[in-house]
């Protein structure tokens, strides 16, 4: 099973004999193959970075993420360049129909909330939540809903969603560990996400759903809609409250999300195989090359699993 590199006292990251290199902060030295390698993160923010590694985990396949000084990642490294036909997909992805990005953004609500309702049958006891979102998600199998409706179902799923799931006192976005948590987790997702699309030729600047100017990756932000559910359920079992402090231990919970063995089209594979089909299929209907998105649907069992 490949490894996720969690470089908290890494001193430098470089290349040596076509495997990176890690000198830890005392000098020691450790070399590994990339084809053992399923990500990395950089927790130290004096690490030194040489140009030939972060090309060879580009060339590679490899996740980089660099963390801030409050642990979140705030640096990925991405190659925008590899595909062969790059201006004929990005081409491709500026013309997609809007009747296509409609399509693939109720699609992906749906799957969202069949699996935040899963999540909260797992965990929680509020039915009236349960209930209440069960009959939003109905309410999206019906025809001719605008984009305004969709959006007022999500929102309104969500807030009913996160108050059942980390208890009624729970804000989104506060500063508190619930919340470092569930920032983290996404962007782990999001970083494995955004090189499948860039794999592809696509740029994750231009999503179907998410317009923001001010946001570089909102493709990878419609995408992981129905992912989310996924890192809520990693840290709700992580028993935090808003009081606790997001310490090392987390993160590497966080970081096994990746292994975390998922259903698609009734195989079993790990979370970051599984995105890979789960944007091919995207792009094919976008393409309309087939009629629906097939949906990713986890289970409970270990992580480790691929």
């Amino acid at each position: 099973m490949q490894h996720i590199l969690y470089l908290e006292n890494a001193k430098q990251l470089s290349v040596n004999n076509s495997c990176l290199l890690i000198k830890d902060s005392n000098d020691q030295e450790n070399t590994i193959h990339c084809d053992d390698i399923l990500a990395i993160v950089i927790e130290n923010i004096y690490c030194q970075i040489t140009i030939p590694a972060m090309l060879l985990c580009v060339e590679s396949k490899i996740p980089l993420l660099v963390c801030d000084h409050k642990h979140q990642p705030a640096i990925y490294c991405l190659d925008f360049y590899t595909h062969s036909e790059l201006r004929k997909q990005i081409t491709e992805q500026i013309n997609w129909p809007i009747e296509k990005q409609y399509l693939a953004w109720l699609t992906i609500i749906r799957y969202k909330l069949d699996n935040q309702l899963m999540v909260l049958r797992l965990f929680s006891p509020h039915h009236l939540a349960i209930n209440k979102i069960t009959e939003y998600r109905q309410k999206l199998d019906q025809v001719n809903l605008v984009a305004e409706q969709i959006n007022t179902i999500e929102s309104i799923s969500a807030r009913l969603y996160f108050n059942a799931l980390f208890g009624d006192e729970f804000k989104r976005f506060e500063l508190d560990g619930i919340n470092a948590a569930l920032n983290y987790g996404y962007s782990i997702v999001r970083s494995v996400i955004l090189l499948a699309i860039t794999g592809r030729g696509l740029h994750p600047t231009l999503g179907i759903w998410h317009h923001s100017v001010r946001n570089r990756f909102n493709l990878a932000d419609d995408l992981i809609e129905i992912l989310r559910p996924l890192v809520d359920q990693t840290v709700k079992k992580m028993m935090l409250d808003n009081q606790q402090q997001f310490t090392r231990n987390h993160r590497q919970q966080l970081l096994s999300i990746l292994h975390h063995p998922v259903l698609w089209q009734q195989k079993m594979v790990s979370l970051k195989n599984a995105i890979d089909h789960y944007l091919n299929d995207f792009v094919r209907f976008m393409g309309s090359e087939c009629d629906i998105i097939s949906p990713i649907i986890w289970s409970n069992v270990e992580y480790g699993t691929d």
